[in-house]
């Protein structure tokens, strides 16, 4: 048994990619180029999932000495890459984008996408670990509310509190966009994306539900189809 864990969360490793966002920030008197890494991961071997709020740059920045972060506007063009390559962005007004270039073909993430309507308090969680900060790995949590209602205020940042549900694990900055798995009978299942966490708690954070999720996707994909 612990073979066939190791494989999958092996074959989990595989498919998960690590994307660059480089643009130019403008302090007001100095133009600072910036760069940083966001995990994404594919469903079909052609587009790669990934949140948009990862895509965006800072409009904050520390520059030492100064104890505070100074504010920033982003100038000139930004672009995303995979192994050096530009990818093409499809979005709408969700959390959610795809990223895809013709060239490419992704491998596809190994899991049964599962239900999120049927997440239940205290079902098992496994959250991967994002690559871009902490090398690859994975946390263990529970699910501490199937919904977001009565948790997540507008000031968090998450979207529609209908369309997450609420984690007891360890979320980090960076770690948004990390697939989250519950386990029935040891089997994972994805039914998530990890989104952020609630500021000034440990441990306490929210996934977006991957009906809601598979749901954008169709849209994102019948808009690419119209273009």
């Amino acid at each position: 048994m612990i073979g066939k864990e190791i494989s999958i969360i092996q074959s989990i490793e595989l498919a998960t990619y690590i994307i660059e966002v480089k643009g130019s920030l403008s302090t007001g008197s100095n133009i600072i180029p910036h760069k940083h890494k966001a995990i994404a991961f594919s469903l079909d071997g052609k587009h790669l999932i990934v949140l948009n709020h990862v895509l965006q740059l800072p409009k904050k920045m520390f520059f030492p000495p100064f104890p505070l972060p100074l504010s920033v506007e982003e100038v000139g063009k930004k672009g995303i890459f995979l192994d050096g390559k530009e990818l093409k962005v499809l979005s709408n007004d969700s959390d959610i984008a795809m990223l895809y270039n013709e060239e490419q073909e992704y491998k596809i993430l190994p899991i049964k996408i599962g239900n999120s309507d049927e997440l239940e308090i205290g079902i098992a969680l496994v959250l991967t670990r994002c690559p871009a900060v902490l090398g690859f790995g994975i946390s263990c949590g529970i699910v501490s509310n199937p919904s977001g209602f009565g948790v997540l205020q507008e000031d968090e940042g998450g979207e529609d509190p209908r369309h997450v549900f609420m984690i007891a694990a360890p979320i980090n900055q960076g770690d948004s966009g990390c697939p989250v798995f519950a386990l029935r009978d040891g089997v994972p299942e994805l039914v998530g994306i990890a989104q952020g966490k609630i500021r000034g708690l440990e441990g306490v954070g929210w996934a977006l539900k991957i009906n809601y999720v598979m749901e954008q996707i169709e849209s994102l994909l019948k808009l690419k189809e119209s273009e």
